[in-house]
């Protein structure tokens, strides 16, 4: 468990048997992976439903937009009201809402009234659900699983985030689609109620409370993105992912229209990118932990995101829906190996106490840009045409790999693991 002050460096593979995740972990980890399959139901149904109700690559790109806002808008807020909460009871109550909110929206495109606006509508408020069970799953995951196994969690969480949403989560949602455009909906509200109820088996006296914050919560939210702008490895980090994801979306959220309109693919081809890329990014979570092990969180990080970036001009390129496969799982293999290393390095150098508005602020800049990515990338595909889209992505992603390779060294990664947090 994290103390206050800061993190010790994790115990290193040889010295000693590694504990084991524990049942807590496990727990969670189910809950989870339940509601994540509801997501990637929903994420491949959204864009489907939307290029169906309109032409406009703009409008598409709109669904990922309003997906992600609430990040920009509401993450550091949300962070800090999992700090001052029962951080397992308030995954629980938002997953209750977010059930019902999707089986009124199936409800809706069942009978026809599934328009643009309820689309965008329900997208937004399903993404300030995300804002605040993502942060307090975040923040639970160091209370319940001990510090030398955060890689080893992470890369479980990770793969089993891909399988849900994509492997499983993209063929399902296209074929529930076509059978009726209102099932995925429906589905996705059934996993966030099995996940709500999966959440009270995580027993452990540490997820289960918290002390109640002296403060208001404007100051609360101000100690977390200060905390977060002091410490210089970590601010560079969020930078990093924030042009990361703006470079990444501006093509992956037209990714529908370049399977299915450019490359003449069907929505079920559709899917299958999608569980392609789940196989890479599960590939990618697996094989985290032993390849910063042995080359350095700091090298692992740049060159996962170097790969992800060079790889955008082949998709540009791609001449078949089986290329584009190829390719977008190798991306999302890199992106995986990055998200569970950075995520570990956060866990272990964050205090406890600070630890869901430091999340709130890191998500602020890394998940804020992906709406702009989202339309940028829409406003380009308009203009110069979808495969335009990954060019753009790609100038975005070398240049943040350029910034985290020359801050996030394997040597800087250390001083900061082993150094003091900065005073908040």
């Amino acid at each position: 468990m994290m103390a206050d002050g800061g993190a010790a460096a994790p115990t290193e593979a040889g010295s000693g048997a590694l504990p084991p995740l524990g049942r807590d972990f496990a727990a969670l980890w189910a809950a989870a992976a339940t509601s994540n399959l509801g997501d990637g139901i929903r994420v491949t149904a959204l864009p489907l439903l939307a290029a169906a109700l309109t032409p406009s690559p703009t409008a598409v790109a709109g669904v990922t937009a309003a997906s992600f806002l609430p990040w920009l808008l509401f993450g550091p807020v949300g962070g800090a009201i999992v700090d001052r909460s029962d951080r397992r009871r308030i995954a629980m109550a938002t997953n209750a809402v977010r059930a019902v909110a999707l089986a009124a929206f199936a409800l809706a495109v069942a009978s026809g009234r599934g328009s643009l606006v309820a689309l965008y509508a329900v997208a937004l408020l399903v993404g300030v659900g995300e804002v605040l069970v993502d942060s307090a799953y975040q923040s639970l995951i160091p209370l319940v699983v001990p510090r030398a196994r955060l890689d080893a969690a992470n890369g479980r969480w990770h793969a089993a985030q891909m399988v849900a949403d994509e492997f499983l989560g993209g063929p399902v949602g296209s074929l529930l689609f076509v059978v009726a455009p209102a099932l995925p909906f429906a589905v996705d509200a059934l996993t966030f109620g099995a996940g709500a109820l999966g959440l009270t088996q995580v027993r452990a006296a540490a997820a289960r409370t918290r002390v109640a914050s002296t403060t208001g919560l404007a100051a609360d939210v101000r100690e977390g993105v200060r905390w977060l702008w002091r410490h210089r490895l970590l601010r560079t980090v969020a930078v990093a992912l924030a042009l990361t994801n703006a470079g990444f979306t501006a093509g992956a959220a037209l990714l529908v229209l370049l399977v299915t309109d450019t490359l003449g693919g069907s929505p079920l081809a559709y899917g299958l990118v999608i569980s392609a890329g789940a196989v890479g990014g599960l590939t990618g979570s697996l094989v985290a932990e032993r390849i910063a092990r042995r080359i350095g969180r700091g090298t692992t990080m740049g060159a996962s995101l170097i790969v992800g970036a060079a790889l955008f001009l082949a998709i540009a390129a791609a001449g078949s829906v089986e290329v584009l496969a190829a390719v977008w799982t190798v991306v999302v293999l890199a992106g995986g190996v990055f998200n569970v290393v950075s995520r570990s390095l956060r866990q272990t150098i964050v205090p406890d106490r600070l630890m869901g508005r430091v999340i709130g602020a890191f998500r602020l800049l890394g998940y804020g840009t992906i709406p702009l990515g989202a339309l940028a990338g829409g406003v380009v595909a308009d203009a110069f045409g979808v495969r335009a889209a990954f060019v753009a992505g790609f100038a975005v992603n070398i240049a943040a790999a350029l910034l985290l390779t020359r801050a996030a060294s394997d040597g800087a990664v250390a001083d900061a693991v082993a150094g003091p947090s900065p005073d908040a």
